[in-house]
């Protein structure tokens, strides 16, 4: 019994396949830079750099572009987003400040996701 529904490993080989051709989340401002994927078993972390020190950033200010970011996926889903939540993952973006240390980390779980996306 062949089902032609994709698996949880399709998606991963999806997932896997567009992350170097990804169109990156639109969280990003002229105060941050991306840095890199990682494609972890649960989630998958977008990982951001600040230009400035943890000190003088505003944490309103970056939820409040985390949460522009979820509103945005809604409009603006792209494949690989309906990857991670057809595969079960969690999208996080994480951010640090220009020195490396650890600044805020937004998770939007696979449930929210899917439901987000409109997907079954």
């Amino acid at each position: 019994n062949i089902s032609s529904e994709p698996t949880v490993e399709d998606y991963n080989a999806i997932i896997d396949d567009n992350i170097k051709h990804i169109i990156f989340p639109q969280v990003l401002n002229d105060e941050l830079s991306f840095k890199s994927i990682s494609n972890l078993e649960n989630e998958v972390v977008y990982n951001y750099e600040y230009f400035y020190p943890k000190s003088s950033l505003s944490m309103s200010a970056i939820k409040k572009n985390c949460a522009d970011f979820k509103k945005m996926l809604a409009k603006d889903a792209q494949q690989i987003e309906r990857a991670i939540a057809l595969a079960g993952k969690n999208l996080s973006l994480k951010f640090v400040d220009v020195n490396g240390a650890y600044v805020y980390k937004y998770t939007i779980k696979s449930s929210e996701l899917k439901k987000i996306l409109e997907i079954e």
